[in-house]
């Protein structure tokens, strides 16, 4: 099994989100997203081949998309185009 396909059994900033080995924060290995995703999908969760190379499904709520995805998929939330993003530890 690759490093792709196995899930950390940790739990991520105690808040029960569970994330695969490649989220870590010493991964280097960046994705442009940009190919892939369009209008019709800002604000909504999305599944992400695990090549990266489609969406494979959309949701309003994590839950939905979760319901609906395959579990290979990774989940990822489209923030609307004119929204930045910078994580705080406040």
């Amino acid at each position: 099994m690759g490093a792709s396909s196995q899930v950390s059994s940790e739990i991520a900033a105690g808040r029960g989100i569970w994330y695969t080995e490649l989220m870590q924060p010493d991964t280097k290995q960046g994705h442009d997203l940009s190919g892939i995703l369009d209008a019709s999908q800002e604000n909504k969760w999305v599944a992400i081949a695990p090549d990266y190379s489609r969406v494979v499904a959309a949701a309003d709520t994590l839950r939905e998309l979760m319901a609906s995805a395959p579990t290979t998929a990774i989940f990822h939330r489209v923030l609307p185009h004119d929204a930045n993003f910078a994580p705080s530890a406040f």
